[in-house]
């Protein structure tokens, strides 16, 4: 049973899934006894307001409730003795989603290796550690000749880590409170209609103490959650590949239709290798799920196409003389987003392809990819 004011969002909740839903407010005796919770073995809490659920988990397990779970945003209330005096009004758990969050992070950066990746939580965050020795190339080629995109020799001499997905609809939702995106439509669905400001302050949230706790305890205080350069985001990108795809020279919208998708999906064996393949019923052009079309060779899902994805740096031609972990420009009103998205034509959707935005910017094609990086 789910309990919302909002009967537009329960009329897409049932549509969904085989659920009851009851509209009106999770705080009144009334709507929680029309929602039967004195039978429900367990009631949560998760609306964004702290004090509703509060009150909604106190109210559901003096009904009857036989455990109640309460989300929080103030990590205060996890000290012990705050904790025992949440228990005494009947809430038996506080759920802080930032402290999860970066639990599991840390968890994963315990048992990740070079060039691995590990899921957790059934995929909800999943990072890719590349341990880069010094003179470690990054090879930018272009065959189709835009000015901006100069070939040119790269070095990378730092270890980063960056997430396998674009950062989804759920997870900024988790961590901001709201969901901007325009296409809500699609399970595990990139979020998008994201500024390159909106990313800086989404990626300040997670810079916040109670994730850096965990963070600097496991990798050192140097380390910080943040948006990857261009030369980063192309090197994991292209996966030691040299042609304009990292799949191969040309792209034949097999190899993911660079999202634009958006439909009912099955798996099929593949030939006679007994590989599965994903296929997909097209209904409409929007953006996709993530991940759901093969990786590029080291384990990254959608780098060509589905969402731009905002980089740090500004945008500018390349500088020769900055070939060893290079940054954009020092001044500029626009930022590089990379890799193309459910807008653009294969061309653009190739390693090397750079878009320049204003930071302002907030289009259905842009999203972010988040990574840890070492700060000076």
């Amino acid at each position: 049973t789910i309990i919302d004011s909002d009967q537009k969002l329960l009329s897409e909740v049932g549509s969904l899934a085989d659920v009851i839903t009851v509209e009106g407010d999770s705080t009144t005796f009334a709507v929680l006894r029309e929602a039967s919770v004195r039978k429900c073995d367990l009631f949560i809490a998760v609306n964004h307001e702290e004090n509703a659920n509060v009150v909604a988990a106190m109210l559901a397990k003096k009904l009857g409730a036989k455990k109640s779970i309460a989300r929080i945003d103030n990590n205060e209330y996890l000290e012990p003795n705050n904790k025992e005096m949440f228990i005494d009004m009947g809430i038996d758990y506080l759920f802080y989603p930032e402290k999860v969050a970066a639990r599991e992070v840390i968890n994963l950066l315990g048992h990740t290796s070079t060039t691995e990746y590990v899921d957790f939580s059934s995929g909800k965050l999943s990072l890719v550690v590349f341990r880069l020795e010094p003179a470690s190339p990054l090879v930018g080629q272009v065959l189709t000749g835009f000015a901006d995109e100069t070939p040119r020799r790269t070095t990378l001499t730092q270890l980063f880590y960056l997430s396998k997905f674009p950062t989804t609809q759920a997870e900024w939702r988790a961590v901001v409170g709201a969901n901007p995106s325009k296409n809500r439509g699609v399970k595990r669905a990139p979020v998008e209609r994201v500024s390159w400001i909106d990313c800086v302050d989404f990626v300040e949230k997670l810079n916040s103490d109670e994730y850096l706790l965990e963070l600097t305890t496991f990798l050192g205080p140097e380390w910080r959650y943040g948006l990857p350069t261009e030369a980063q985001w192309e090197f994991a990108c292209r996966a030691g590949t040299t042609t304009p795809f990292s799949f191969g020279a040309t792209a034949t919208g097999g190899e993911g239709a660079f999202g634009r998708l958006n439909g009912n999906s099955s798996d099929e064996e593949d030939g006679g290798d007994k590989r599965r393949k994903r296929v997909v019923n097209v209904e409409r052009e929007t953006t996709c799920e993530v991940g759901l079309f093969p990786p590029n060779p080291w384990g990254f899902c959608d780098m060509h196409g589905n969402v731009c994805e905002w980089t740090s740096d500004r945008y500018g031609e390349y500088d020769p003389t900055r070939n060893v972990d290079p940054t954009g420009p020092a001044s500029g009103a626009e930022r590089v987003a990379r890799g193309g998205s459910w807008r653009s034509p294969a061309e653009n959707c190739r390693s090397a392809s750079r878009f320049n935005f204003l930071a302002t910017y907030r289009g259905d094609n842009c999203g972010l990819r988040v990574g840890i990086f070492r700060r000076d």
